[in-house]
C-alpha cells in the first residue's frame, strides 16, 4: 500500500484522503500490529485522489486472515449517467 501511494503521489500529488477507518480498535494504539489489524478485519487504509476528471481510490482491506489491495478509478464526468442509471435499475426492480 505505502510504495504505490507513494507512487501515485509522485504522479498525482498528495491524496485529498488519506487515512485509517478502525472497526475496532484492538491494534489501533500499536502500528506495529498494523498487518495484523488488515488481515484481522479491523482496519481499512484508504488513499483518494480527486483529479478534474478522475477520482482514484487506493484501498487496502482484510478478513479472514487476508488482505486485499486495490486501486479504483473512477470517471467524475460519467458519475451523473452512472448515478440516473443506478437510480433507473432500483425504479424498475420495484
Amino acid at each position: 500500500h505505502d510504495r504505490l501511494k507513494g507512487l501515485l503521489a509522485k504522479k498525482y500529488g498528495a491524496p485529498s484522503i488519506d487515512g485509517k477507518n478502525w472497526s475496532q480498535d484492538l491494534f489501533k494504539d500499536d502500528p506495529s500490529h498494523i498487518g495484523t489489524a488488515l488481515a484481522s478485519g479491523h482496519v481499512t487504509i484508504v488513499a483518494v485522489w480527486q483529479l478534474k476528471a478522475t477520482k482514484i481510490a487506493l484501498t487496502a482491506w482484510g478478513g479472514n486472515f487476508s488482505v486485499n489491495l486495490g486501486i479504483n478509478y473512477e470517471s467524475t464526468e460519467l458519475e451523473e449517467l452512472s448515478d440516473k442509471k443506478a437510480e433507473q435499475k432500483q425504479l424498475d426492480d420495484l
